[in-house]
Parts: C-alpha cells; sequence; structure tokens
C-alpha cells in the first residue's frame, strides 16, 4: 500500500524541523514528494523522501501541485495526496483515506480537518440544487459523507481521477486552485467524501479573527489580490456552478474589506483588492 500512494508536499520557506516531521509522519503510509518553491531553495534533511524538486522560484501551488503529481505518476502512483507543509496529519491517516476510497468507491477522500488554532472543524461544502454551497461539517459522521468541495491539503485522489479530470489549474496560481479541481472532479463523475476517522490539524490564513459576526482569515495583500481576482475567475469555468462562483465573489469582496483593519499595511491592501477585482474582470491570470 505504501508504494501506491504518493504524498505530494508543497514547501514555501519550510520551517525545517516542522517540515522533516511532517515528511517523517507520512513516509510511513507513502512514498514523499516534496515540491519546493522557495526562491534558491536547497534540500532540507528529511530522510526518506522519493524526490526533493526545488523549483528555484515561487511558481504556485498549483504549478508545484502539478510537478509533485507527473513525478509521482511517473513512479507509478496509484493514489496522490496533497499536503501543505503547515499541515499535521497523524498516524494512519493515510490508510483511513485509502481504506474509504476502496470501500466507498469514490475518487476522492478527505480528511475532517480541524482549524489548528482553535481546535473547530473547517467545513466542506455540498452544492444545493441551484449551486448555492451548504457548510458540511463531517466530523459527528459514523461514515463516510458525500461532498462537492473541500480544500486540498490532505486529500488522496486516485491516480484514475487526475488522468481523467485532469490537474491542477496553473493559470490560477493560488487560492481557489482545489474548489475549482474540485468542481472538475464532480463533472467528470467521481464521488469526493469526506472521512470522520480521518482527523487533521491544519492552519488557514496567518491569523483568525472575528469581525461583523464572521471568522475571517487573514492573509497579506498579495494573497488578497489572488482570492479576489480567481474568484472572478469562477464564472468562466463551465463546471463551476454561477451561483457559487456569485457567492465567491461577494464572500471574497466583503472578507477583503473586513481584512483591511488587521493588514499591517491598509494602504496596500486596499490597493491589490482594487488590483484583483480589475485583473479579474479583464481575465488576467498566472503570477501577479
Amino acid at each position: 500500500m505504501k508504494q501506491a500512494i504518493f504524498a505530494v508536499v508543497v514547501a514555501y520557506a519550510p520551517d525545517a524541523e516542522r517540515l522533516e516531521r511532517l515528511c517523517r509522519a507520512l513516509a510511513l503510509d507513502a512514498s514523499v514528494i516534496v515540491v519546493d518553491n522557495t526562491p534558491d531553495g536547497k534540500p532540507l534533511p528529511a530522510p526518506g523522501l522519493a524526490a526533493w524538486i526545488a523549483n528555484g522560484d515561487n511558481l504556485g501551488i498549483a504549478t508545484a501541485q502539478n510537478i509533485g503529481i507527473r513525478a509521482a505518476l511517473r513512479q507509478g502512483a496509484q493514489a496522490v495526496a496533497f499536503f501543505d507543509q503547515d499541515s499535521e496529519p497523524p498516524a494512519g491517516m493515510l490508510p483511513a483515506l485509502a481504506a474509504a476510497l476502496a470501500a466507498t468507491g469514490a475518487g476522492v477522500a478527505v480528511p475532517v480537518c480541524l482549524d489548528a488554532r482553535s481546535g473547530q472543524e473547517y467545513p466542506s461544502f455540498r452544492l444545493n440544487r441551484l449551486g448555492w454551497p451548504v457548510p458540511v461539517h463531517a466530523g459527528a459522521s459514523s461514515a463516510p459523507v458525500a461532498l462537492d468541495l473541500a480544500i486540498s491539503s490532505g486529500s488522496l485522489a486516485r491516480a484514475a481521477v487526475l488522468e481523467k479530470a485532469g490537474l491542477m489549474d496553473d493559470g490560477l496560481f493560488i487560492d481557489f486552485v482545489d474548489f475549482e479541481w474540485c468542481a472538475r472532479v464532480r463533472a467528470a463523475g467521481f464521488a469526493i467524501v469526506a472521512v470522520p476517522d480521518a482527523v487533521m490539524r491544519h492552519a488557514i490564513g496567518q491569523a483568525s479573527v472575528a469581525a461583523a459576526g464572521l471568522n475571517v482569515f487573514v492573509h497579506g495583500p498579495v494573497r488578497c489580490y489572488y482570492r479576489v481576482r480567481n474568484a472572478f475567475h469562477l464564472f468562466r469555468y463551465r463546471h463551476v456552478r454561477k451561483l457559487y462562483a456569485l457567492r465567491q465573489v461577494l464572500a471574497a469582496l466583503v472578507h477583503h474589506l473586513l481584512q483591511w483593519r488587521h493588514s499591517e499595511d491598509p494602504a496596500l491592501h486596499l490597493k491589490m483588492g482594487w488590483r484583483g477585482v480589475k485583473d479579474g474582470l479583464l481575465g488576467r491570470r498566472g503570477r501577479l
């Protein structure tokens, strides 16, 4: 089983000790490939890796994941898992996801993700018949739960899914890469399930703050640019429901404004948000 599963970890200026701990944990159940987006990055001591791929520049999470996926498929991967460098998968999580794939016939299995700061569950989503996203908290379930959209970190995808639905969209660079891909996976006829027996701690953003009754993840101005810009791009995909795209545009704009007072550079924050709107409307893609 270990030889059949590959774990692709995308790194950017990683903490060496934390990354080594992640790789050691994953190597118990998978062959591990680290794709490093750190400019001029050098391999860190993480024994037992199948590969360390240094891009020499920040190519974005989508491109880094695709580099890792292609490397895994060339080495005979039957399933590929995705991880951010700050994820904390427990022992046995990947076998639990693999077992769920075998039991359900799904194409993708994802863990229940808990906020590393608060311990609260990050919801995944199902789309209702109109395309509106409905939060799903799978942690309380006793069996795998069907989903339409989930974050990529911790997810395990069959190789057949990657071959039929395609890889990540490089043009998005970062933000909505996972949700767009999930929509494509569902359009290709594959099921996505959350597995209550697989629980992983994960952190989104630099911080989490309460604002206007909402829980808002704080990101830097450049990261906010991509979220705003790519929300507009969702309208351009035939496999993405239009009501979902509208909801994400509105949410991206509201969250951007709510983050403004928490930004280290409020003026730049607003500037990058406005640029995200313009570039999104103009259809600009790729790296800023």
